[in-house]
């Protein structure tokens, strides 16, 4: 008997991993339809802050306390820094560009 409560503990359990990995899937999913959806100053102004911010990022950047639909003092920053690579070279270079750095 104890043999099958194994197994039944062995599929719920995987069952359980399953149903989490579709979750993760689901939120990965719609981040990367979000972040499809901005413009190539706010996409590059992401990478930016992904490679280059150093704070911490529960006191010390508001990064992820904003949303592009209403940008406070982290996003403008880095959108500034966005537009103003952008002023001189191509959206695809200066993606290259910040993944060097």
């Amino acid at each position: 008997m104890s043999t099958y409560k194994s197994i039944d503990r062995d599929i719920q359990n995987a069952k359980d991993e399953l149903r989490k990995a579709q979750e993760k899937l689901a939120k990965l999913e719609q981040d990367k339809k979000k972040f499809e959806g901005l413009s190539d100053e706010q996409r590059l102004a992401e990478l930016i802050h992904d490679s280059q911010c150093r704070w911490n990022h529960t006191d010390g950047c508001g990064w992820y306390y904003e949303s592009w639909d209403v940008p406070g003092y982290s996003k403008e920053e880095y959108l500034r820094k966005a537009k103003n690579i952008l002023k001189e070279v191509p959206f695809d270079q200066a993606i290259k560009l910040v993944k060097m750095m």
